[in-house]
């Protein structure tokens, strides 16, 4: 499968729950279908949909880079790599639901180096080469179509097994052109292709492209994506004599652009193509997915649903749209700092999402299935006035590609094909006339 070394230690813990998620997950001895206790999937539907504020979920991402991670251990090697800045890890420690907080035992963790964001040397136009081609930084919008991807195919599976509709196999390939770095073309050029391929026995191909369009409405993802999210950040500077210091968007700029006056700033590559991934349904509500590194290794990425949900929680699920949005801001900030000749020697962003469920579930009728809400709180430490890294902030909210795809919103244009046939499938359910509406049926 190839390398795997992104993917850091990635630790799997099993929620430890309270009484009332215990009953909903309670799964008896039955039959399964697309690897989901179809009679207590059914269950779960009619409980939530008799106390809908089951479904209220509240997802948590922590986003942390360090560039000690990276310097303590390394910087007296003598093969240390001067082109690394340091380290990010990813902590998923758990969510709440209904009030209730239900957390790993051990959170799932990703971790990822981070290279240097000066793509273009400080007196030419031409990139800079590195002999080692794998040193290159993650792509934030990876961990984006993987969220994606995980959520499109896991609300396909669940419907599939509320509808009785059996699934051999289910993959996507995903793509964006949103690059990593700040861009000077329009927003409205960024656009995300998510290209579905099913087999099923299935005798009613119609009924598989309903489920197919349902589903769409049906993955939080696609609406965060759809439909602008209400991005709310509190940001802090290193405290100082015990005092934290917090400033506001309208902090003074007169500062910031003079770090080190008279040097010349790197210039910065302003696209970094097209990212593509391939995302692989592994059964009930887990997928994988794969990315394509420039000197052929594979990152490698999974997703499961929660316990609370019928999944087997081996992997972060939505969290995963927090963790790229993480990855997002900090690459932008450590962009913008190495253009300002300022250095950052830790950057913390610990993300809250709020989700109803019942979107997902199809459990209240003209509920949008998104994130409805993410909130930041973010600290930032590094060799400049607390002005200066407030600003440094401000500009990379602006040019993180996924905090712009997820506040201004884009449409998902989706295509699909049902054992190697393609269908015609309308990508944008949501704006039908007619508002397609959940009903249960038997096998």
């Amino acid at each position: 499968m190839g390398d795997t070394t992104d993917q850091g230690n990635s630790s799997v813990g099993a929620p430890s729950g309270d009484a009332s998620a215990s009953e909903l997950t309670k799964q008896m001895t039955e039959v399964s279908l697309n690897g989901l206790p179809r009679d207590t999937l059914k269950q779960l539907v009619q409980t939530v949909s008799q106390n809908p504020s089951l479904a209220h979920l509240k997802f948590y991402c922590n986003s942390n880079y360090s560039a000690n991670a990276y310097n303590e251990a390394e910087s007296t090697m003598p093969s240390a790599d001067t082109s690394k800045l340091g380290t990010v890890t990813h902590s998923f420690p758990g969510f709440n639901q209904a009030g209730n907080s239900i957390q790993r035992d051990t959170p799932h963790t990703i971790s990822h180096p981070m290279y240097s964001t000066s793509l273009v040397d400080s007196t030419s136009s031409s990139p800079v080469t590195h002999e080692d081609s794998s040193k290159s930084s993650v792509e934030p919008t990876q961990g984006l179509l993987h969220a994606l991807s995980f959520c499109y195919l896991s609300s396909v599976a669940y419907h599939a097994t509320l509808r009785g509709i059996p699934l051999d196999s289910l993959r996507a390939e995903a793509s964006s052109n949103a690059s990593s770095v700040s861009r000077s073309s329009k927003h409205s050029t960024e656009s995300i292709h998510l290209q579905i391929f099913c087999e099923s026995n299935h005798e009613q191909e119609s009924q598989i492209v309903d489920l197919f369009e349902y589903a769409y409405q049906r993955s939080p993802v696609t609406g965060s994506l759809n439909y602008p999210v209400h991005l709310q950040d509190s940001f802090s500077q290193t405290p100082k004599d015990g005092i934290s210091h917090s400033e506001s968007a309208s902090s003074s700029l007169k500062s910031f652009g003079s770090s080190s006056p008279g040097k010349k700033k790197p210039k910065l590559l302003k696209d970094l193509g097209v990212v593509k991934g391939e995302s692989t349904w592994l059964g009930g509500g887990r997928i994988r997915s794969e990315f394509m590194r420039s000197d052929g290794t594979v990152r490698t990425l999974d997703a499961d649903e929660p316990a609370a949900f019928l999944g087997g929680d081996a992997a972060p699920g939505g969290e995963h749209l927090l963790s790229s949005l993480g990855d997002s801001l900090i690459s932008s900030t450590l962009e913008i700092s190495e253009q300002e000749n300022i250095t950052i020697s830790e950057i913390s962003v610990n993300f809250e999402g709020d989700v109803d469920a019942n979107g997902f579930l199809g459990t209240q009728k003209g509920m949008r299935s998104q994130f409805q809400n993410i909130r930041m709180k973010v600290l930032i430490v590094g060799n400049a006035e607390d002005a200066v890294l407030n600003q440094i902030w401000e500009k990379a909210k602006i040019h993180s590609p996924v905090m712009r795809l997820l506040s201004d919103g884009t449409t998902v244009r989706c295509s699909l094909q049902v054992n190697g046939k393609a269908v015609d499938f309308y990508g944008e359910p949501m704006r039908l006339t007619t508002l397609l509406e959940f009903k249960q049926t038997e096998a």
